[in-house]
């Protein structure tokens, strides 16, 4: 059994982009980057979901970019690609899984 991960980075074709947009939840394309921008009640729950997305970012071996204030986050991920469409549905999955 082989410990190496399968990823996909290929640029996607902007028809491409706009379907799987449609597919992520409050995901918009911001030049060469999807964004999510994601509200909380306190400074509390802000902070855990940073935490959450740390482990995602690592898990996931890619970068996400992180603006965190008091009561909200907005999530960068430079590149749309199969890859970053996977970890935005992953964030999604996360972030509807706190409410």
């Amino acid at each position: 059994m082989s410990n190496r991960i399968k990823t996909d980075s290929r640029s996607l074709e902007k028809k491409d982009v706009d379907a799987m947009l449609k597919e992520l939840d409050g995901w918009i394309l911001e030049a060469d980057t999807i964004a999510k921008t994601l509200e909380f009640g306190d400074h509390y729950e802000t902070m855990n979901f940073v935490s959450l997305l740390t482990i995602i970012s690592r898990q996931e071996k890619t970068s996400v970019g992180i603006l965190a204030n008091e009561n909200s986050v907005k999530v960068y991920l430079k590149g749309m690609t199969v890859d970053n469409y996977k970890v935005a549905r992953r964030i999604d999955v996360v972030s509807k899984a706190r409410n």
